[in-house]
């Protein structure tokens, strides 16, 4: 009974990493649509916009 404890409550913290890092990524996408609206409000072409929002992001990888 232990075993297959374990092995469900691994399963379950397979899936809960996958919804974090899901949650996460729609977190930071969100970030960034909203710097990129708002700069290219103040009139920059998109292209340098986007660059501009993911310094300040501090790269896609972090």
């Amino acid at each position: 009974m232990s075993l297959l404890r374990n092995l469900a409550g691994g399963l379950r913290g397979l899936f809960r990493k996958q919804q974090v890092e899901r949650e996460m990524d729609e977190e930071l996408r969100g970030y960034l649509d909203a710097a990129v609206n708002e700069k290219m409000r103040r009139g920059i072409n998109r292209e340098q916009v986007v660059r501009a929002a993911r310094i300040e992001m501090g790269g896609a990888e972090r």
